[in-house]
């Protein structure tokens, strides 16, 4: 299912990779959206956040991932 938040999070690996930060950001929610227990999407999402310079939105994420395990 495209809908599987194991794909989306690959999705967004590959945007990450490919430096598409718009798209890799809608892959990684999308798959948080699908899976909001996965700390490993929170800090892909974060370090994007981080390279963008928007730190309070990175150590969010980064927060509610250490929660998470």
């Amino acid at each position: 299912s495209p809908n599987h938040p194991g794909i989306l999070h690959n999705m967004g690996n590959i945007y990450a990779r490919l430096k598409q930060n718009d798209k890799a950001i809608k892959y990684f929610e999308q798959a948080i959206q699908a899976n909001s227990k996965h700390p490993d999407t929170y800090k892909r999402l974060a370090a994007i956040y981080q390279g963008m310079g928007k730190t309070q939105k990175a150590q969010e994420l980064i927060a509610t991932a250490k929660s998470l395990k």
